[in-house]
């Protein structure tokens, strides 16, 4: 694993991008049969999961989205006592 990572982090100026680019692929299927056992899911609902999410991803990245905080205070302090 640590190879897989060392492989991830090397300079992009190297000009080993098939080297790269199969860690990314072996990183890539760690995470899909991770997601797969801790969902108890087939490879196909995996797939179709998958989709949902780019689609609602490319839905939302349409629109500017702004961030607001607001700090609650008498939230805090209750939770100082």
């Amino acid at each position: 694993m640590n190879e897989l990572i060392e492989s991830l982090t090397q300079s992009i100026g190297d000009g080993d991008w098939t080297v790269r680019r199969g860690a990314v692929e072996a990183l890539g299927n760690i995470v899909i049969d991770h997601y797969m056992r801790v969902n108890e899911c087939t490879e196909g609902e995996f797939i179709g999961q998958r989709e949902l999410a780019f689609n609602k991803y490319r839905e939302r990245s349409q629109h500017e989205w702004k961030t607001e905080f607001k700090i609650d205070i008498e939230l805090l302090e209750s939770h100082r006592r």
